[in-house]
């Protein structure tokens, strides 16, 4: 057990509160004195240290105040997602936009849940996107993430053609997409041939 000395009376003491207790009751001192422990062999002997004047202390906050003005701007922070009533309508939406895209992902045409599908914003809320249905569209959790602040054009145009020097990332996108618009045209093209109906999306000539 660590035993704690008085730096009054050079009495040891239990631990930390036994310390703190004798010192407020033996020496009568208030609860808000500063303590600094300094180690000594198999003791800690407390030490008091002295309280900062007032001014001392309203120079030091204006010193830090200035030194928080004078430093660089922070990035913004990530739009807020809605909540209350605009979080209804928001999962509402969602809801719609995967049904319409008859639940598959809007980017990369993978099969998606309702418990997986995320809302992508068609035109980023940083550049002014709203959270109305028209603007709203289920996406996998990769393409949402990866899309970022693009355009819904931006973003179809460079998985559909990456770049030279692709992260790893956008080449799963391009490659996860190309996979489901290939299932999807030959699921289509067999329905046909047998004369069943494919419920699937519409994906055209993508």
């Amino acid at each position: 057990m660590t035993i704690y000395r008085c730096p009054y009376c050079a009495v040891d003491t239990g631990g930390f509160r036994s310390l703190w207790a004798h010192i407020v009751k033996r020496h009568k001192l208030p609860y808000d004195f500063d303590l600094v422990l300094a180690e000594a062999g198999d003791r800690f002997i407390v030490k008091r240290l002295p309280k900062r004047s007032k001014e001392a202390r309203t120079s030091a906050q204006s010193l830090a105040l200035m030194q928080s003005k004078e430093a660089p701007a922070q990035a913004p922070s990530p739009p807020k997602k809605p909540t209350g009533v605009n979080r209804a309508f928001y999962v509402m939406h969602r809801g719609d936009a995967l049904r319409a895209q008859k639940h598959t992902c809007f980017y990369c045409y993978c099969p998606l849940q309702v418990g997986v599908a995320t809302a992508d914003h068609r035109i980023a809320q940083a550049k002014g996107g709203k959270h109305s249905r028209d603007n709203l569209a289920a996406a996998c959790v990769d393409c949402n993430g990866l899309k970022g602040a693009l355009s819904e054009v931006e973003f179809k145009r460079l998985i559909k053609v990456p770049q030279a020097g692709a992260s790893l990332p956008l080449l799963r996108a391009w490659s996860r997409r190309r996979t489901w618009l290939a299932t999807h045209r030959a699921t289509r093209r067999l329905s046909r041939l047998f004369g069943l109906h494919y419920d699937g999306p519409s994906i055209g000539r993508n």
